[in-house]
């Protein structure tokens, strides 16, 4: 089972950086995967079980016709628990799956973001094609923080706000990393 395998690399990684004073978890410029996925991993993070997300997915065609919310919470996972200072790295191109483990790692107190705004595009989508081969998809839930905020659309501001531009990039320069690095330090 793949989440059996991600637990038991995850505690691999949890073990090799024990002695670390802290971590830098770079999201940035990466499409959706599964929502579970991010839950495990921020699961290695944390000492107590904390709610961060609720989900309903579109039942009916009324405006507020959705399922009864779904509550995802982190929890300990594996032994031990990396609680040491935590940056998170994101940007406009933080997308999906990375953005509901975005929403997971900011309920760890010892998480910091940085960065740019994540995306906003959070909830599962169907795929349609049109009569003239064009093809779109449209969402059909409704992803929430733990306190009922609605990122989508807009996306999830970053606690510390570095918005790297083009030219640095391409020179090798990457302004949020260093500012990951300085806050850990």
């Amino acid at each position: 089972e793949a989440s059996g395998l991600l637990k038991k690399e995850m505690e691999k990684l949890i073990v090799f950086f024990k002695d670390a004073e802290g971590l830098i978890v770079d999201i940035r410029s990466g499409f959706g995967g599964e929502d579970i996925a991010g839950k495990i991993i921020a699961s290695h993070f944390t000492d107590q079980k904390r709610l961060y997300m609720t989900t309903s997915i579109k039942n009916g065609k009324g405006k507020n016709d959705f399922t009864t919310p779904e509550e995802w919470y982190v929890e300990p996972i594996g032994n031990p628990q990396f609680t040491k200072p935590i940056v998170v790295l994101t940007n406009r191109v933080t997308i999906s799956a990375r953005e509901s483990f975005l929403l997971a790692m900011k309920v760890l107190p010892q998480v910091t973001t940085v960065g740019d705004t994540s995306n906003g595009a959070f909830a599962n989508a169907i795929n349609r094609d049109l009569p003239n081969g064009w093809g779109y998809s449209m969402s059909i839930g409704d992803w929430r923080a733990a306190d009922g905020t609605s990122y989508e659309g807009k996306g999830i501001p970053p606690d510390v706000l570095i918005e790297n531009n083009t030219e640095d990039v391409l020179n090798g320069k990457d302004a949020a990393l260093e500012k990951a690095i300085e806050l850990l330090r």
